[in-house]
C-alpha cells in the first residue's frame, strides 16, 4: 500500500510539471520572444522609402576659333620602264623636296613620311587572252609637314610644287594647344545640361538636386580638312590660303537628383 501511495505521488507531481511547461510554452511567444522579433514590412515597402528621384539630360557646347597651324601631306610620283630608274628619279626630287621643306624653317621632327610604294604599271589595253603585260614600275613617296606658322603655308605650297611635288593631299588645319578650346566646350556643355535639367524638374514641379553621375560623349577636336588635291609641277604664284575658323564641340550627359 504504501509502494502504491508513493508511486501515486510521483505520477502526481511529472503531471503538474506537464502542466506548468505547458502554460511556459504558451505563454512565450507573447513575452520573450514576441519582444525580439522586429515586424517586418509589407512587400515594396523599404524600396519605396529609399527610392531617389532623378533627371537625366544631354549637354552640348561649342567653340569656334582660327586655327594657327596646318598638316599637309606632300610628296612625289614617278614613272619609269624599270623599278630601279623609276626609284632613282623619286629619290634625286623627293631629296629636293625636302630640302625647300627644310630651308623653308620646317623642323625635321614636323617633317614625317607618310607613304612609300613601289608597284607595276600594266598596259592598258590588251586584246589577247594573255597576261597584261607590265611596261613600267611606279614610285610614291609622301611626308606629311606640319606648319605652325600659317602665313607661311602658301609660300610653301608654292615652293614644293616648283622643287617637283606632284602631289599635295589633306590640308588639315589646327591647333598646337587645342585644351583650351575643349575646356571652354567642357563647360557649356555642362551649363547647356544644368538649363535643361533645371526647366524640366521645374515643369515636374520638383526641384533640381546634386549631380548624381556625369559621361563625357563625343568631343570633336579642332580640326579642318581640305580634301585631297593633285599638284602638276609648274611654276605658280604663292597659293593662296584661307584658314577660316574650326568649330570644337563637346557632349556631356548628367544626372541630377530630384527634390
Amino acid at each position: 500500500m504504501r509502494s502504491h501511495a508513493y508511486v501515486k505521488t510521483i505520477v502526481i507531481v511529472a503531471a503538474a510539471l506537464s502542466m506548468m511547461a505547458a502554460l511556459a510554452l504558451l505563454a512565450w511567444p507573447r513575452t520573450g520572444l514576441a519582444r525580439a522579433q522586429t515586424p517586418t514590412p509589407p512587400p515594396g515597402a523599404a524600396a519605396a522609402s529609399e527610392l531617389t528621384r532623378t533627371v537625366s539630360v544631354s549637354g552640348h557646347g561649342e567653340v569656334q576659333a582660327t586655327p594657327d597651324q596646318a598638316t599637309v601631306t606632300v610628296g612625289v610620283q614617278s614613272q619609269a620602264a624599270t623599278a630601279e630608274a623609276a626609284l632613282d628619279e623619286n629619290n634625286t626630287k623627293m631629296a629636293a623636296l625636302l630640302k625647300v621643306i627644310k630651308d623653308a624653317g620646317v623642323a625635321s621632327k614636323d617633317i614625317q613620311t607618310s607613304n612609300f610604294s613601289i608597284f607595276p604599271v600594266y598596259e592598258e589595253k590588251n586584246v589577247s587572252n594573255e597576261p597584261p603585260r607590265v611596261i613600267g614600275y611606279r614610285v610614291n613617296n609622301q611626308v606629311v609637314v606640319k606648319v605652325r606658322s600659317l602665313d607661311a603655308l602658301g609660300s610653301l605650297l608654292d615652293a614644293v610644287v616648283k622643287a617637283g611635288a606632284n602631289q599635295i593631299q589633306g590640308i588639315a588645319f589646327g591647333f598646337a594647344d587645342p585644351q583650351a578650346l575643349l575646356d571652354q566646350a567642357r563647360e557649356q556643355a555642362m551649363k547647356d545640361a544644368q538649363r535643361k535639367a533645371t526647366q524640366l524638374a521645374t515643369l515636374g514641379n520638383s526641384q533640381l538636386g546634386p549631380v548624381l553621375t556625369i559621361s563625357e560623349g563625343g568631343v570633336t577636336p579642332p580640326r579642318v580638312v581640305v580634301e585631297r588635291t593633285m599638284v602638276a609641277p609648274a611654276a605658280a604664284p604663292a597659293v593662296p590660303v584661307e584658314a577660316g575658323e574650326s568649330t570644337v564641340t563637346v557632349d556631356v550627359q548628367v544626372t541630377y537628383t530630384l527634390r
